[in-house]
C-alpha cells in the first residue's frame, strides 16, 4: 500500500533523500515472498538487510512521528 503524505520533508531533503535510495541495493521482490504472492509479484525491493537502508527508515520514520500524522495506526510506531 502507498500512502502519500504531505510537509514531512521539504524539496532539498526530499532531493538528498531520493540519491540515497537510488544507491540501494534492489533484489527481486518474489525473493522474500510467500508462495501466492510470489507467482504474482513483480517488483524490485532494496535489500533489507543494509545498514544504509535502516538509517534511512530510521530518519524517514522519526521525522513521520514529529509531524501532524504521529497518530496514524498504519504508520511507524512513534
Amino acid at each position: 500500500m502507498m500512502l502519500c503524505i504531505g510537509e514531512v520533508f521539504d524539496q532539498a531533503e526530499a532531493t538528498a533523500l531520493r540519491f540515497e535510495v537510488d544507491h540501494l541495493r534492489f533484489e527481486d521482490g518474489r525473493a522474500t515472498a510467500g508462495w501466492a504472492a510470489r507467482l504474482v509479484k513483480e517488483n524490485e525491493q532494496a535489500h533489507g538487510n543494509c545498514d544504509q537502508l535502516d538509517s534511512l527508515r530510521r530518519r524517514i520514520a522519526d521525522r513521520i512521528c514529529r509531524t501532524k500524522y504521529s497518530n496514524w495506526r498504519c504508520g511507524p510506531r512513534c
